[in-house]
């Protein structure tokens, strides 16, 4: 849990640094003393995803994520690995209930939710565990059991450290995942495309994207090829190409 200051302020009134990433309703400072009835269910559901195109993934997640969507970059000023969730078909990772079908993988940014760990007033050092209490995972339940519980005591459960270990391995990932990005990026060996998938419901239009140019890649020198290899960018980069294939499933219509 967030660590006070001096004076012991609540952390309820310090600013949370920047906008709820995609797919949070909302970022709230999870405290005992505000918190202390709230009740998380197990009973996980992402009807929230869909029509959903992407949702992001880690570096480490993309040979899992590869079986089952195209894996590609998202454009910005650092590309970021994400998952094509529509290219077989609209919502086909997801039960008529709007579970998360078992036999499919679940990007370890859906697992983390609806916690995240946040910077508060712009301290790199200063993080709190935040919710998004809009999840249908919440309720307010004195009664409910120690188990369901994030706070009992005044003190944080063994459900809410293992929501803080779960968010700070992600977090560790994530910087990861920047870094083998931006290592490629510098390399040269990305390149825009825009991608045309067939669902039930039409032709869907993914732009803006960013894949990884084989020919650009086998271009490099041995030097930069080992470099790669040693931080295991190279694994990814062919885990991600080999992803491209689910483009062309028979719902599938073009890639340009």
């Amino acid at each position: 849990m967030p660590q006070r200051n001096e004076a012991d302020e609540p952390i309820s009134q310090f600013k949370l640094e920047g906008a709820p990433p995609p797919f949070y309703g909302g970022l709230t400072v999870l405290e005992a003393r505000l918190h202390s009835d709230l009740a998380v269910s197990d009973a996980r559901n992402f009807e929230f995803l869909r029509g959903a195109q992407s949702v992001p993934l880690t570096a480490e997640e993309i040979p899992a994520a590869q079986r089952d969507f195209p894996v590609v970059f998202a454009e910005g000023d650092e590309p970021t690995p994400v998952a094509a969730l529509a290219a077989r078909g609209a919502d086909a990772f997801l039960t008529e209930s709007g579970a998360w079908r078992p036999d499919v993988y679940q990007p370890a940014y859906l697992r983390r939710m609806p916690f995240i760990l946040a910077r508060i007033d712009g301290d790199s050092k200063r993080r709190a565990l935040c919710a998004d209490l809009k999840s249908p995972l919440f309720a307010s339940d004195p009664d409910a059991p120690p188990e369901r519980r994030l706070f009992a005591d005044g003190r944080p459960t063994e459900l809410a450290q293992r929501a803080i270990k779960i968010c700070e391995e992600f977090d560790v990932a994530a910087a990861r995942t920047s870094t083998l990005c931006r290592r490629l990026s510098d390399l040269g060996v990305f390149e825009r495309r825009s991608v045309q998938v067939r669902t039930p419901g039409g032709v869907r239009e993914f732009r803006g994207l960013v894949v990884i140019s084989e020919a650009k890649l086998w271009e490099l020198d041995d030097a930069a090829l080992a470099g790669l290899a040693r931080t295991g960018a190279l694994n990814i980069a062919a885990a991600h190409l080999m992803s491209i294939a689910n483009f062309r499933s028979p719902q599938a219509a073009s890639t340009t």
